[in-house]
């Protein structure tokens, strides 16, 4: 629902499969809707049994950015090293995307309109952080793209959020997070188990 005016959502805790869903009051319509669309929070009150949700969207100006991957490729070692910019990120992943752990894609930022519409143009600045350098670091190429690449090492395998963020010369702040699931690489090694002795020839 969108508003030319602020108006006021009163929202009921419920409980939905494996989330927590929150159904909208309003005069005019109820629907299910979740506290992280991708809209403004705007002001939340916790009133006990309900929660008082007041917001103000201004139509048609909701710029949105989406990253795109390049093919994986041999992780260069120095793109192995963390950035010390380290933090967590804001809001859960949009998407989830595979990557082996010794490989490295890069990622650049495409913008659009709130439909996602490509609309063109480049960022003042933009930063792409990782959550775990220990598993995932994020390298900013200085061309506009960025590295991502897998730290790799026995047993480094798991999830890392990334987070992309971008001010625009409109004055905008735009975010968005992905995800990174560091799988095991091709087989390149082997290993022999060797079981318990047996005997060969007859005792005499």
């Amino acid at each position: 629902m969108i508003y030319d005016r602020m108006h006021t959502e009163r929202v009921c805790p419920q409980r939905g499969s494996g989330s927590l869903i929150f159904v909208v009051r309003t005069p005019s319509s109820r629907r299910p809707a979740i506290l992280t669309d991708p809209y403004p929070l705007g002001q939340i009150v916790d009133e006990g049994d309900t929660i008082l949700q007041t917001r103000r969207l201004v139509k048609g100006a909701r710029p949105t950015v989406i990253l795109h991957w390049g093919a994986p490729v041999d992780t260069d070692p120095a793109n192995r090293i963390p950035s010390g910019n380290q933090a967590p990120a804001p809001r859960k992943a949009l998407t989830i995307m595979d990557l082996h752990a010794d490989k490295s894609v890069s990622a650049t930022a495409e913008f659009g309109d709130e439909f996602g519409n490509p609309t063109g143009g480049a960022a003042v600045t933009q930063t792409l952080v990782s959550d775990n350098e220990a598993l995932v670091t994020a390298t900013d190429n200085g061309d506009g793209s960025f590295t991502v690449a897998a730290v790799g090492g026995l047993g480094n395998l798991g999830v890392a959020n990334l987070t992309y963020t971008a001010d625009m010369p409109s004055g905008a702040t735009l975010t968005r997070v992905e995800a990174v699931n560091v799988i095991a690489g091709d087989a390149e090694t082997v290993a022999l188990t060797f079981g318990p002795e047996t005997e060969t020839t007859p005792d005499v």
